[in-house]
């Protein structure tokens, strides 16, 4: 009997007993995190554990309610017909797509420590398929008696402890006083030295730079062919966001040293490339028996663009609200709603654009950048060529990251993630694997895919670079990047 149990990242502690209660009557069980391979990608993971099991036990509360990485489980439980126990630690009025999946299935209550009507209905299964069942371990008594006993050695020991320390104290401030006049006398004439080392240094100093200061005026460029002296690798801040100022990192800079390409230091904000095509998809109500990669509509592209949105960056929505400078923003469509986000939440078809953030001195220094990007399965040609302002990253384009000694792993703004309404930041990245990392988007669409883009992993599993994510959804970072004018003077 192999037995998945699904649950919230915050009812962890009670899957983990649930798990072991199990797991002593010789019932398999697959649990995440800890049965996630290392260097194994998060959600093949899950999948696999899903198709191999026997029974499906979901752990319902309020916050499993409100997860869609748990109603995604228990709609793959469905589609493969796997029994399901649902196993309530709370009342909750489930959401419509729960009451869809789970009207029909066996409920239990929760009795807090005491999950033997779970093990039961686990076994009841096992009868049905014929397997033998193993008796329960009874459970280890506590030793209160040896814990009584041993506080009144440790309470002894606590006192002579202390005695030593102030016996110590006492010494210890008797040779410091007899010290501290002498240390006194020392450090005065140390001083006495280090400045008449210091004043000379300073005239030494002030020779050489006079003589720099005259040869560099001597040759340094102005006017219009004047070059910026930043470095790959530096940081500069320039525009602000949410109120802050932003921070960017150079990660190239042109052979002739007259442009850089910039991108912010950390990730921005939470959104979605672009909103699902209609908002009757997006809602579930034309579409909500489909799951990402059912192989009923493997082969209708147009339709999973309906569903999950359009990989296509030059028709993307956040491609249109990073290079608006309008503080309200026109798309053709529905735009990116919360309601046309996989998870309902992180819309942002009525945030003020991306470049109504910077002066009109700062947009000056902005440079059109041609950005070739890679076509989908929609799109008329292999490759497509836009010409942005701003623009995400390609995956070849990352290759500037290790020329500029810069890391590719960064973790969101403090007012990214309080403005951030989706879960998989807080319950995956967090949680689950203990970074403040985030995967952030890449312009790229995954290849024979018109709904998926590539991202940068969080990195904190093993060889771990990319991932991939259903551009509808809101929950993965932004880190936008431009090209700059060095020749403007603004950056010296």
């Amino acid at each position: 009997m192999y037995v998945f149990i699904s649950h919230s990242s915050t009812d962890a502690a009670i899957a983990q007993d649930i798990c072991r209660t199990l797991e002593a009557s010789d019932i398999q069980c697959f649990i995440a995190p800890r049965d996630i391979r290392t260097g194994h990608e998060y959600a093949s993971e899950i999948l696999n554990g899903l198709d191999r099991c026997d029974v499906f036990l979901l752990l319902m509360s309020g916050r499993a309610n409100q997860s869609p990485h748990v109603l995604r489980e228990v709609e793959r439980a469905v589609s493969r017909g796997t029994p399901i126990i649902v196993y309530s630690l709370e009342d909750v009025d489930l959401s419509k797509s729960m009451q869809y999946f789970l009207m029909t299935h066996q409920w239990l209550t929760a009795n807090k420590g005491d999950y033997s009507n779970v093990l039961e209905g686990i076994q009841e299964f096992q009868r049905q398929k014929g397997e033998k069942i193993a008796p329960a371990l009874p459970h280890a008594s506590k030793p209160e008696k040896k814990k009584k006993n041993l506080l009144p050695i440790i309470s002894i020991a606590i006192a002579l402890i202390a005695l030593v320390a102030v016996i110590c104290m006492l010494l210890l401030g008797k040779n410091n006083d007899s010290e501290t006049k002498e240390n006194e006398t020392n450090i005065a004439d140390e001083n006495t030295e280090d400045n008449n080392d210091s004043n000379s240094q300073k005239v030494d100093n002030t020779t050489e730079n006079s003589d720099d200061n005259e040869e560099s005026s001597s040759t340094s460029p102005s006017g219009d062919n004047a070059t910026s002296t930043v470095e790959l690798g530096d940081t500069l801040t320039f525009g602000t966001y949410n109120n802050e100022p932003l921070e960017w990192n150079i990660i190239h800079i042109s052979e002739d040293k007259t442009e850089a390409v910039i991108i912010t230091k950390n990730i921005i904000a939470f959104k979605g490339i672009r909103g699902a095509g209609s908002k009757e998809y997006a809602l579930g109500d034309d579409g909500n028996h489909y799951f990402f990669g059912s192989p009923d509509i493997a082969d209708d592209y147009e339709l999973q663009a309906k569903l999950w949105g359009n990989n296509a960056w030059d028709v993307s929505h956040l491609r249109i609200w990073l290079n608006s400078k309008d503080s309200y923003v026109t798309y053709n469509d529905l735009g990116p709603l919360d309601d046309t986000m996989t998870d309902h939440v992180n819309g942002y078809n009525l945030e003020a654009g991306f470049l109504s953030n910077f002066s009109k001195t700062e947009l000056a220094v902005i440079k059109d950048t041609t950005v070739e990007t890679n076509g989908t399965p929609l799109s008329d040609s292999d490759k497509v060529t836009t010409t942005d302002k701003v623009f995400l990253l390609s995956k070849d384009e990352l290759v500037w990251f290790k020329e500029a000694g810069l890391p590719l792993f960064t973790a969101p703004t403090d007012a990214a993630v309080n403005n951030n309404k989706d879960f998989f930041y807080r319950d995956y990245c967090l949680d689950t694997f203990k970074t403040t990392n985030c995967p952030w988007w890449l312009r790229d669409p995954v290849e024979d895919s018109v709904s998926e883009c590539y991202l940068v992993s969080h990195g904190a599993k093993a060889e771990r670079t990319y991932e991939t994510g259903i551009v509808a959804f809101g929950g993965y970072g932004v880190r936008p990047a431009m090209t700059i004018d060095l020749t403007s003077g603004m950056f010296d």
